[in-house]
């Protein structure tokens, strides 16, 4: 069998982390390791780490290292895995039973540098808000540069399944102690990719939290979603890359850019400043925006936002949002 390591970053989780242990112990495959990383936890998120790995010492291993932020946890969990595969988890979430053996099976039966799959939205209480499936019609495999809509696949890594030989090849890391750096090392690692890997199936179960970097309320912190998306086209240009995924890239910065990161504005402030700023940079850097292939993809509530933002009506799609918001709550 191929060893999967399961890196887990662990900060102030000490009330959610043990489901997201308990689902990676009950997995239907059975060679693996999980690396709980506590990245200088102030709560018992270090202690509860310990009693699992005292309790399960084949399987489970602990570092405990000062804060250098999920990404440089995830690093550091990265450098002393020892599998052949690699997954990343987050700590306040939960996986399905057989999420490593479905994803594994795919990786060896295709030769995948990685396996991406689908995923679900939970609250708190471990209510269904919605099941997320990708927009785009992404072919079962093939090879980014061919396909290029692969580069379109989510941009976290919790959300992949990664052949480790690859992975270390690449010699990519996360960026530490910035916000998106899931965005910038997933698109980075796709375009390397020879073999993606897509199954349909939701495997993963994303829990909504207070304080996440989708719903914090820092609103001068949004802002690196522009030097997240400058350091991917700084990538691209570096190595050759950004003519052949010229229309993915433009896509990456509507959905990522203008649409996500204005709607995390608007639902704070719809006059924050730096929703004229994301509209002036996608004018700057893709002024071609408007013609985008991908945009008929999206889904409704984007499409309609889009128009919004581009008729400037921001006080509508205030409005709208917090007609959506009060239903979920």
């Amino acid at each position: 069998m191929h060893t999967v390591s399961v890196v887990m970053p662990l900060y102030n989780v000490e009330n959610c982390m043990e489901a997201s242990v308990q689902s990676v112990l009950n997995q239907t495959y059975s060679d693996w390791e999980l690396i709980l990383v506590d990245d200088g936890s102030p709560d018992n998120s270090g202690a509860l780490a310990d009693a699992f790995a005292a309790q399960y010492p084949d399987r489970i291993r602990v570092l405990h290292q000062e804060n250098r932020g999920q990404g440089g946890a995830r690093n550091a969990g990265v450098a002393v895995a020892k599998g052949d595969y690699l997954f990343f988890m987050d700590s306040d979430d939960t996986i399905e039973p057989n999420l490593l053996e479905v994803t594994v099976r795919l990786a060896v039966q295709q030769k995948a540098d990685l396996v991406a799959f689908e995923y679900d939205i939970r609250r708190p209480n471990g209510s269904l808000v919605k099941t997320v499936t990708n927009p785009f019609e992404l072919p079962k495999t093939g090879n980014p540069r061919i396909q290029r809509e692969f580069l379109l696949v989510a941009g976290m890594p919790w959300n992949k399944l990664f052949n480790m030989d690859f992975y270390r090849s690449t010699s990519l890391a996360f960026p530490e102690k910035v916000w998106y750096e899931d965005l910038i090392l997933c698109t980075k690692l796709i375009a390397q990719a020879r073999t993606v890997v897509h199954t349909s199936r939701p495997l993963y179960h994303y829990f909504l939290r207070p304080g996440s970097t989708m719903r914090n309320k820092n609103t001068l912190r949004n802002r690196e979603i522009i030097d997240a998306m400058d350091e991917i086209r700084r990538y691209f240009e570096e190595n050759e890359l950004s003519e052949m995924f010229r229309d993915e890239l433009c896509c990456l910065a509507i959905d990522n850019v203008y649409i996500a990161a204005s709607l995390r504005l608007i639902r704070i402030n719809p006059r924050d400043p730096l929703i004229k700023e994301f509209r002036k940079y996608m004018k700057q850097h893709f002024p071609h925006y408007r013609r985008n292939q991908y945009i008929p993809c999206f889904s409704f509530q984007y499409r309609l936002t889009f128009l919004l933002l581009e008729l400037r009506m921001i006080w509508l799609i205030a409005l709208l949002t917090k007609i959506k918001d009060s239903k979920k709550a």
